[in-house]
């Protein structure tokens, strides 16, 4: 906010994909939505250029800060009709890029709006609900939008949710978004379903195919007895979760024919991972990202097309293991909401399945329940912090013998002897914040190699 007020904000402008820039928002985001109990969704028009002129940082940081106030503002208890939050991209009626950011959550008063992009402002409702924040956030996303010459709106009702409206000039629009020619298909799906689907609508119908809802379940499980190849249907894995308590499992589970053509959508990557070992078709949801969407449809109907792919080019020369996401357990312990949700993208980008506790004390708990190969541990948490959680594992390790588990410390505290306080007290290495997915990547093979050659 400084370097903005000061004029010291430099912009950097690039032919950008679009695209790419909105969906990396909402999958950073993906974990974070969940665990506030949220759906988000997204809806992308598929007539939109490919590329567009302007600072694909910024804009990003725009999309984040209206998407993490949305989801914290919507969050509902387990158990609680999930909130809604929803991510809209198209065309103004002036033909300039808009998106949009809803929500259902507690609705903004009329009379702070006036103020509501000023800084350190917060509304009383959230000072009451005690949502925390510094009260920049938004003030900062309306600077950014004035330099990159676009405006920001915003409508909102106490206790019915809030739309923030972005615009922006579209400069020096190139090319078309890729989308694969699904002439004769028909993707089938359920009525108002909770994951976002019918998002979709426009651009399943810009691919040539059909897109058709059924009323109920039944409905499209006696549609899908006809094993049409040219019709698949997506189905919510947790769709009657509520009713029963557990959520079904593939094709046996929803009596669907295992030779039809079937897609199943979940937000648990656990769920997800039992499917995929089932063999069944997964794809995640809350948000469903197009680009995992084309390829899935494309997979499906095995068609030929270039495979998308909105990840960092260097993931992509990780080896085959970590790639398929056969790495080792990785538990984690990080007190910083944010920092978990960073630390668990970065780790899931990597391959692994890791499981992140918010203090020393949970962290320790699940080390004993579990079977990890390696912990990364912050150094400041309350009420155990990570040289605490280090010294109870390393004396249960001396007394019952127990194969040593490597911890590494992540902390924000780069000073000189830092390092050297986490190898006194049994630590195996540290790394600093933030951290980059390289440097973390570089740190997790050096320290699961020595465990490997210590095994064998």
């Amino acid at each position: 906010m400084s370097r903005i007020e000061a004029g010291k904000l430099a912009l950097t402008l690039q032919q950008t994909e679009i695209l790419k820039v909105f969906e990396k928002s909402a999958d950073t985001l993906r974990h974070f939505a969940d665990a506030h109990n949220v759906t988000l969704s997204m809806c992308y028009d598929p007539q939109l250029p490919k590329f567009v002129s302007c600072d694909p940082g910024r804009l990003r940081q725009i999309t984040l800060n209206l998407l993490s106030n949305a989801i914290k503002f919507s969050k509902s208890h387990p158990g609680d009709p999930r909130g809604q939050v929803l991510l809209s991209i198209g065309y103004s009626d002036q033909g300039d890029l808009e998106f949009s950011v809803s929500d259902n959550g507690i609705g903004i008063s009329s009379e702070f709006i006036a103020n509501l992009f000023d800084p350190f402002e917060q509304s009383a409702a959230v000072r009451r609900h005690d949502f925390g924040g510094s009260g920049l956030g938004l003030a900062i996303v309306s600077q950014l939008v004035e330099k990159l010459g676009g405006s920001v709106d915003v409508e909102s009702q106490i206790d019915c949710g809030s739309t923030f409206t972005v615009q922006f000039p579209i400069v020096d629009a190139e090319g078309e978004l890729d989308l694969p020619n699904l002439s004769g298909k028909t993707i089938a799906s359920l009525k108002s379903p909770v994951d976002g689907l019918p998002c979709f609508k426009k651009f399943i119908e810009s691919c040539n195919a059909e897109f058709k809802i059924f009323e109920t379940m039944d409905d499209l499980i006696k549609a899908a007895q006809t094993q049409d190849d040219n019709v698949v249907y997506i189905v919510p894995c947790d769709f009657d979760e509520a009713a029963d308590g557990s959520a079904p499992l593939g094709h046996s589970a929803w009596t669907v024919p295992e030779k039809s053509k079937t897609i199943f959508l979940s937000n648990s990557q656990d769920q997800l991972a039992k499917q995929d070992m089932a063999g069944e078709i997964t794809l995640s949801s809350s948000p469903i990202l197009i680009s995992a969407l084309i390829d899935t449809l494309v997979g499906v109907f095995e068609l030929e097309f270039p495979k998308q792919d909105i990840r960092q080019s260097s993931i992509r020369q990780l080896p085959k293991n970590i790639r398929n996401g056969d790495g080792p357990r990785i538990l984690a312990a990080e007190d910083n909401q944010i920092n978990r949700v960073v630390l668990t993208s970065q780790l899931e980008q990597l391959g692994h399945s890791p499981i992140v506790v918010e203090n020393g004390a949970k962290a320790y708990e699940m080390w004993e329940r579990g079977d990890f190969e390696l912990i990364l541990t912050d150094c400041q948490m309350p009420p155990v912090d990570g040289f605490e959680l280090t010294r109870m594992i390393r004396e249960k390790e001396a007394k019952e013998c127990m194969e040593r588990t490597p911890i590494i410390a992540i902390t924000a505290n780069a000073l000189r002897g830092e390092g050297d306080r986490c190898l006194s007290v049994g630590m195996d290495g540290y790394l600093t914040k933030p951290t980059t997915l390289d440097d973390l990547r570089k740190t997790l093979e050096q320290h699961l190699m020595n465990v490997n050659l210590v095994q064998h």
